[in-house]
């Protein structure tokens, strides 16, 4: 792969790394003379529809995302047997590879590591993306400290069908939530249980559970209660500690709601505030285990022949022998009481029907108690929750998941909706606040953020011109505010160039200082040689202005060249000669060389052409003055 240049324009360098789906090379925009990141999938799987099905909706789902914090997606192609991804190049090095280095973090670094990458999931979560496999490897550690989070290789819009209907489990065994091992749904609140896993392991130096196999770690999310990380490193804040406690809950009902969530209690954490979520009552707290009555041990007095005083003593010695088989007669009956009622319970258990768990989101509660009492199954309800899609009072979630296979005897909590939540004030005001000011402000609110630009004669360039909602709306928590954002007063329109037979970096260098963006490049084989402008649209002399679109076509390459040297003639009637040299072939007519020569002086003049045959013009001062055929 090292040295093959990708969809014509991305010359692989080296090897960046690979995972099990695909392999990371280091490469070069040979046409925007950057250095990018191309992802390419393994050959083996290539025959796997599903594998590259999932590959494609990484890209489409990765490029749909435009955050600082999130690994930018450029392109996607598919060359040959390859299909590709090209991604922004970002220069450092992974989480995985800092822990490993560093051992454990300091605290306060991991809480501030962990809250970018909420803030990078939380912009994918307001697009609908749920990432399913945040890990330490997908989290990079820029030269200069910041965090991007790569790889939504297996993340999938939230309102799409799951990637796991073939009935695998993706994502990486050590970070899955509970409800993804076991085959479920994922939600954001599964990213949410795979970041507090990575803070986990930023501050214990490893991950919460290990095994000898995948199947092994996934299993102990779903079934064990994490090492207390407060023992895994002593001297802990209590409040971290209590915080990555709540982000692995295994019901995802008592886990942090949302990312925003979770990123407040870690910003809480580092500013020295009280805690606003992990210091909450959850619903279904822990329950003490039931406790057992043992009835009195009693030991009754045996009759005895002789007279008193041999009574007192055998009396005395039944007494010290009583004394000392009291304690082996109460073991002996405790285990004896411990055995009938691990019997009776055991013999309970398993006569008691199983059931599948009905799905009542979205109903009344006397309607989903009545669903579940139908089924022999006993509804709770738990702590109401926000909901901007269920009617306040209906069911917005239940555990366990619909589908579960129950007995009867685990009861059904019940979540109530409180309705959408409304953001107190409604929307800041940020007008006039630096754009970058303004998407911190509205994120820290819990809102997404869309930016727009527009060009304005009175707002400095990258402030906030308005809002849409306008400041003040009432709005709710997790809604899109469009931020309108100054590019400064319009510029002059100028005069489109004229690029044909420009190398395509000369011609892109000269579109970025007139502020033109390139929209789109075709490549075709044409009378120039390759890697040169060969048309253009819009053409020369139109009236543009920054920001304006182009669309440049560059040659592949011709199919034959010459060499073909010129003088220019010694007499003339100014000190230099204007020379033009035009080619015209199958393709049409096209300019080769144009330029002023001293009188009498020779020039040699690349000729490139398409077809059998084509003719060379030369023009001295306008004047043909050389014409031959090329073969």
């Amino acid at each position: 792969m090292i040295g093959r240049v990708l969809g014509g324009r991305y010359e692989v360098r080296s090897r960046l790394g690979g995972g099990g789906m695909a392999v990371v090379y280091r490469a070069v925009d040979t046409f925007l003379s950057r250095t990018v990141a191309v992802k390419v999938l393994r050959h083996e799987l290539l025959a796997d529809e599903a594998f590259v099905e999932r590959f494609r909706r990484e890209a489409r789902a990765a490029a749909s995302l435009s955050d600082p914090r999130i690994v930018g997606v450029y392109d996607v192609g598919k060359d040959g047997d390859v299909d590709f991804i090209v991604m922004e190049f970002v220069d450092g090095e992974t989480l995985k590879e800092k822990i490993r280095r560093d051992g454990p973090l300091a605290p306060r670094l991991a809480a501030d590591i962990a809250r970018s990458i909420l803030m990078a999931l939380e912009a994918a979560h307001g697009a609908g993306i749920v990432h399913r496999d945040v890990k330490p490897q997908n989290v990079i550690i820029t030269r200069d400290g910041r965090v991007k989070v790569a790889d939504f290789g297996i993340a999938q819009a939230a309102d799409s069908h799951t990637l796991a209907d073939d009935g695998r489990i993706l994502g990486s065994a050590h970070y899955l939530a509970p409800e993804q091992a076991q085959g479920l749904s994922a939600d954001e609140r599964s990213d949410v249980y795979a970041v507090g896993v990575v803070l986990y392991e930023m501050l214990a130096g490893a991950p919460p559970f290990s095994g000898e196999t995948a199947l092994a770690v996934a299993m102990k999310h779903v079934r064990e209660e994490p090492p207390d990380l407060a023992l895994a490193r002593p001297g802990l804040p209590g409040e971290l500690v209590r915080i990555v406690r709540r982000a692995l809950q295994k019901d995802p009902f008592r886990r942090y709601p949302t990312a925003t969530a979770f990123r407040e209690d870690l910003e809480a954490y580092l500013e020295d505030r009280p805690l606003p979520w992990a210091g909450r009552a959850q619903a279904g707290g822990d329950e003490d285990g039931d406790t057992l009555v043992l009835p009195p041990v009693r030991l009754a007095a045996a009759d005895g022949e002789g007279g008193p005083a041999d009574g007192r003593r055998a009396g005395a010695r039944r007494g010290r022998r009583a004394r000392r088989l009291l304690p082996w007669v109460a073991l002996l009956a405790l285990v004896l009481a411990l055995a009938g009622g691990a019997v009776y319970g055991a013999s309970r258990w398993l006569s008691v029907p199983e059931v599948e768990v009905p799905d009542v989101r979205g109903l009344s509660l006397d309607e989903a108690e009545a669903k579940l009492a139908a089924l022999g199954l006993e509804a709770e309800v738990g702590e109401p929750v926000y909901s901007s899609t269920v009617p306040a009072t209906d069911v917005a979630g239940q555990s366990p998941d619909p589908g579960t296979v129950v007995k009867t005897t685990r009861p059904v909590t019940l979540y109530l909706s409180k309705g959408p939540e409304y953001l107190p004030g409604g929307v800041p005001d940020v007008v006039g606040e630096t754009a970058q000011d303004a998407e911190a402000a509205l994120r820290n609110a819990r809102l997404a953020y869309e930016e727009i630009h527009e060009y304005d004669d009175t707002a400095p360039a990258g402030t906030v011109i308005r809002t849409n909602p306008p400041a003040g709306d009432s709005i709710r928590v997790g809604d899109t505010v469009e931020v309108v954002v100054s590019d400064g007063p319009k510029p002059e329109p100028v005069a489109m160039p004229d690029l044909e037979g420009q190398p395509l970096s000369q011609a892109q260098a000269l579109l970025d200082q007139l502020g033109l963006v390139v929209k789109d490049t075709k490549t075709q084989p044409t009378s120039w040689p390759a890697n040169v402008v060969a048309g253009q649209d819009p053409p020369p002399g139109t009236q543009v202005s920054a920001g304006d679109e182009v669309t440049l076509v560059v040659s592949s390459g011709c199919g034959h060249e010459a060499t073909v040297v010129v003088t220019a003639p010694s007499e003339a009637a100014g000190p230099t000669v204007a020379v033009e040299a035009v080619v015209t072939d199958s393709a049409g007519s096209h300019r080769e060389f144009r330029g002023d020569l001293a009188p009498g002086s020779p020039v040699a003049i690349d000729a490139c052409w398409v077809g059998d045959g084509a003719r060379l013009d030369v023009y001295f001062d306008g004047a043909l003055g050389h014409s031959e055929v090329l073969r």
